[in-house]
């Protein structure tokens, strides 16, 4: 069954349908825990699950069992590659269980990356930064709108489109201060309509001064980051580097003794940049009275 191979009302019916054990080539059946090895399909790639975050689901484990099989790959080992269910396997290990519920499901790579990420997306708890990469590698991976990401994980169109656009447009640095809770949702999406340069600026200001969404929200619409930058130095001690004037005076006595015109820049350090173009290496040699 290559599910990425059809089009989009198939790939609905067979993604929002992982659990079905009479799909062709699944199989459901207890397997040994010790077969079983994490894969590579997981998104939460952000943090690892806390075994506080996993208490209510360990007693929920202890008193009704595992309900929901987790979907595993068979490996050419004897092994069980896990692709949905990181939560109630790390459960089940943590209670002392010995076996799982498991249903087997005969795909390919590419298949169980996106079952993967479906599944994680519908039960499992991944933050917002993980569930919008993953929403992002969903849609790139598999060649889908936006729409058909919607459809596909249940959610509406708008919610998706938003957290799709966060991590095509959110620069790393971000993504690391979203990540470690310094800022929230609603600060990361008034600050996305910026390149990565002022996105940072913008980010460490918003902590820095602790600011809420809406003020974040008005002072990017106001562009005040824009006073953030560094300034550029065109005075020492409160006195122009070069003055108009200057410039004027000094590219006519340039002209006047040299007979060229040159280009006067300020530079940072208070010194001064004088520039003279020539035609080739030969004039310079001529100008300076060199023999080439």
């Amino acid at each position: 069954m290559n599910i990425l191979g059809k089009g989009i009302n198939a790939i609905e019916v067979d993604l929002l349908n992982l659990n079905h054990e009479k799909q062709s080539g699944n199989i459901m059946k207890n397997i040994s825990l010790a077969k079983i090895v994490l894969g590579k399909y997981q998104p939460r790639k952000h943090g690892k699950i806390s075994k506080e975050s996993l208490q209510d689901l360990v007693e929920s484990i202890k008193e009704q069992g595992v309900l929901q099989p987790i979907i595993v790959r068979e490996m050419d080992d004897e092994k069980y590659e896990l692709i949905a269910g990181e939560r109630r396997y790390l459960s089940a290990l943590e209670i002392g269980l010995t076996v799982i519920p498991c249903l087997i499901k005969n795909v390919n790579e590419r298949e169980a990356f996106a079952i993967a990420l479906i599944e994680n997306i519908q039960r499992e708890q991944l933050t917002l930064l993980e569930e919008s990469e993953s929403l992002l590698k969903l849609k790139n991976e598999h060649f889908l709108s936006v729409d058909q990401v919607s459809k596909i994980i249940g959610k509406p169109r708008s919610t998706v489109a938003n957290l799709i656009r966060v991590a095509s447009l959110l620069s790393p640095e971000c993504k690391l201060f979203w990540e470690n809770g310094d800022v929230d949702y609603g600060h990361i999406r008034a600050a996305i309509i910026l390149d990565h340069k002022f996105q940072n600026i913008v980010i460490q200001y918003v902590i820095d001064k602790k600011l809420s969404v809406r003020e974040t929200e008005k002072f990017i619409k106001e562009k005040k980051y824009l006073d953030l930058l560094e300034p550029q130095v065109t005075k020492i001690n409160n006195r122009p580097l070069v003055s108009s004037d200057d410039m004027k005076i000094l590219s006519e006595r340039f002209l006047n003794l040299y007979n060229k015109n040159v280009r006067i820049n300020a530079l940072k350090t208070g010194r001064i940049r004088v520039l003279m173009e020539f035609e080739s290496i030969e004039r310079i040699y001529d100008y300076l009275d060199i023999e080439n």
